[in-house]
C-alpha cells in the first residue's frame, strides 16, 4: 500500500496526530512540483499562454498555407491561359497560312519548338517552392509543445500524488458520509 512508504505500516499506534502529520509531509512534497516549476497560479497561467500562442501559430499557419495554396493555382491558371492563348495564335497563323496558299512547314517547326521550351519553363515553375512543407515556426510550436507538454505531465503526477495522500491518509475534508436508506 502507498502508505506503507510513509511509515504508515498499517499498525494501530499513531493515532491521528501521527497519520495528520504523515499526511503534510506527503502533501508538502507534492511530487516534488513545487521545488522544479513553482506556484501553481504561475505555472497555470504560463500554460493558459501557451497554449493560445500554439493555437494563433496553428492558425496563422493554416492562413499563410491556405494563401500559398491559392498563389500556386493562380500560377497554374496564368500558366494554362498563357499556353491556350499561344496555341490558339499558332492556330489562328496555320489558318491564315492555308488561306494564303503558301505551305510553312519551316515555321511550324519553329511554332512546335518555342511551345515545347514553353512546357519546360512551366514544369520549372511548378518546381519553385513557395512555402516549405517544415518551416522554423513549426520548430519553435514543437518546443513550446514539448515544454507545454512536460509541465501538463507534471501537474498529472502532482494531482495523482494528491489523490493517493488523500486515500490514504483521509479526513473530513476528502470524503462526505454516505448514508444508505434501507427503505
Amino acid at each position: 500500500f502507498a502508505g506503507d512508504a510513509l511509515g504508515g505500516g498499517g499498525g494501530s499506534g499513531g493515532g491521528t496526530i501521527d497519520i495528520a502529520t504523515k499526511r503534510m509531509a506527503a502533501q508538502k512534497d507534492d511530487c516534488g512540483f513545487q521545488t522544479e516549476v513553482g506556484n501553481l497560479a504561475d505555472v497555470d497561467a504560463a500554460l493558459e499562454e501557451w497554449a493560445l500562442v500554439m493555437q494563433h501559430t496553428e492558425s496563422y499557419e493554416r492562413f499563410i498555407r491556405h494563401a500559398v495554396n491559392e498563389v500556386v493555382k493562380a500560377r497554374k491558371l496564368r500558366r494554362d491561359k498563357k499556353n491556350e492563348e499561344k496555341n490558339r495564335l499558332k492556330e489562328l497563323e496555320e489558318a491564315k497560312s492555308r488561306e494564303h496558299g503558301s505551305e510553312m512547314t519551316g515555321t511550324g517547326r519553329k511554332s512546335s519548338e518555342k511551345t515545347s521550351c514553353g512546357d519546360v519553363d512551366g514544369d520549372q515553375e511548378e518546381k519553385v517552392e513557395i512555402l516549405p512543407p517544415h518551416t522554423a515556426l513549426n520548430e519553435v510550436a514543437a518546443e513550446i509543445g514539448g515544454s507545454y507538454s512536460a509541465l501538463e505531465r507534471c501537474l498529472l503526477l502532482a494531482g495523482m500524488q494528491r489523490a493517493f495522500v488523500h486515500a490514504n491518509y483521509p479526513d473530513d475534508s476528502t470524503f462526505s458520509p454516505v448514508v444508505l436508506d434501507g427503505s
